[in-house]
């Protein structure tokens, strides 16, 4: 009896994280368009080449010509298959996005609830994770769904790790613990950080519900396992590591040591700001970023004081880990934080649940008072992927009809904006898209600003504040 009313309690809770994640993403799930070039180009070669033309493209894992050249088979085989509703059903690719993020909520708080943590504990881990800003950009971003695919791999595979450091080492869990790794790599290159993360997991399980005899010999072979696929991951793509470390890789891509603290202080800030939607280093320190700064050591210390200063470090290097790929890149970007999203959420589930526990009232009320601002920081980023998604979505058809109208189109096209218009959306929407690269018989259009020099534009058209070709 006990059992089922267990089991029928953890039930109820993953209905509850289910309709929260749902409901708290409606702003993402009714965009109706999309947010930048990189789903459109999708929808391009799908039209040129066929879906099959586009898988052939796509799943092999090859070397790239730099490592910025993404090898993901995994969300390319979904960002194609999204490819196809595009056109006609924005609801449905942005209902997947959503529908895999509460997926990964679900699957954190099965995996917590798994390990003998508390009730709330678990419960507040799920929500925290759906409704976190840190993994609003990567699932309203439809171009981004990698991260959250990483991310699920990722979860998955500390799980299976931290059930081998607890239960021993099975061929079973060693099998699914080396496909989940390699699941994760194929998702996203960000996984290269899995390992730590793994050794991170068993520390804090160990400090938290474990506490007693150190296993090191399960924890390294789970360490081990996890970093076989990675390595033969990169051993494959060695060639184009060597030259984006060169420096002969596309420059949104070219690392260096010289953004890492400009880069590291954004995401350490991004939490607890309501605002900016879309991340910039370096990040200023007004008012409003130095709170959000010391809002997050606070949390650091609070977590030293409750537990001890091994999970508070344990912490921090959760939160960087999944970010060390990006820290030395030009610029930071909110999708490149899902991953973060994951210790942030058990942390402060943590100690939400410690404070409800206690009853401690002054505690809950701060951290409720830090749950409001992120909901809200949540919601600036929905409404700012709604408003360019809108903008795209009404630019994506009058831009497609004026040209039909003049087809032949005479030459390049130039169009202009008039004030007040959302011109980085629009601009998005055309950089590198095949549809309008003037190549093949295709038309070259480009905003005024981004036309090649030496180019006479054939036809001027104007941009209105509505994002409509006037």
């Amino acid at each position: 009896m006990l059992r089922l009313n267990a089991q029928l309690a953890k039930l109820a809770d993953a209905w509850v994280i289910l309709g929260v994640s749902v409901m708290g993403h409606i702003g993402i799930i009714a965009n109706p368009g999309f947010f930048s070039h990189d789903e459109w180009d999708r929808v391009d070669f799908i039209n040129e080449y066929g879906f099959w033309g586009y898988m052939a493209r796509f799943m092999p894992v090859q070397v790239g010509p730099e490592f910025g050249h993404p090898v993901r088979p995994i969300g390319f085989v979904q960002q194609g298959l999204s490819a196809l509703g595009m056109p006609s059903a924005p609801i449905l690719v942005h209902g997947f996005d959503v529908l895999l993020h509460t997926g990964i909520a679900l699957l954190l708080y099965f995996a917590v609830s798994s390990l003998k943590a508390p009730r709330s504990f678990s419960v507040l881990a799920g929500l925290a994770f759906a409704l976190s800003p840190l993994t609003t950009g990567a699932v309203g971003w439809v171009g981004a769904s990698f991260d959250q695919w990483y991310t699920l791999f990722c979860i998955a595979a500390c799980w299976v790790a931290v059930l081998i450091y607890r239960d021993g080492i099975g061929a079973g869990r060693v099998i699914l613990l080396f496909l989940l790794a390699a699941g994760a790599i194929l998702s996203k290159e960000a996984a290269v950080v899995l390992p730590g993360l793994i050794l991170m997991a068993i520390v804090s399980f160990h400090l938290l519900l474990q506490p007693g005899e150190v296993y090191l010999r399960r924890a390294g072979v789970a360490v081990l396992v996890s970093l076989l696929p990675i390595l033969a991951y990169l051993l494959i793509r060695l060639p184009a590591l060597m030259v984006s470390f060169s420096g002969g890789g596309h420059s949104a891509y070219s690392p260096s040591l010289g953004f890492v603290l400009d880069n590291a202080v954004a995401y350490f800030a991004f939490p607890l700001l309501v605002q900016p939607s879309e991340m910039r280093a370096p990040i200023g320190f007004g008012p409003v970023q130095i709170l959000a700064i010391l809002a997050h050591l606070g949390l650091i210390i609070w977590l030293a004081q409750r537990y001890s200063w091994l999970i508070a470090g344990a912490y921090v290097a959760a939160y960087f880990l999944p970010l060390l790929p990006v820290l030395p890149l030009p610029q930071p970007a909110a999708h490149y934080i899902h991953g973060s999203a994951v210790p942030l959420a058990l942390a402060l589930a943590a100690l939400a649940s410690g404070a409800w526990h206690r009853r401690d009232v002054a505690p809950l009320a701060v951290l409720g008072g830090a749950a409001l601002v992120m909901m809200l920081h949540n919601l600036a980023i929905q409404r700012r992927y709604y408003a360019d998604g809108a903008c795209q979505s009404r630019f994506m058809v009058s831009l497609p009809a004026h040209l039909a109208a003049l087809e032949p189109v005479p030459g390049p096209v130039v169009l202009h904006a008039e004030r007040r218009a959302r011109t980085a959306t629009m601009r998005r929407a055309l950089h590198d898209r095949r549809a309008y690269d003037g190549k093949g018989g295709r038309p070259l259009v480009r905003f005024a600003q981004d036309l090649p020099a030496g180019l006479e534009p054939a036809l001027r058209l104007r941009v209105t504040p509505t994002c409509e070709i006037r």
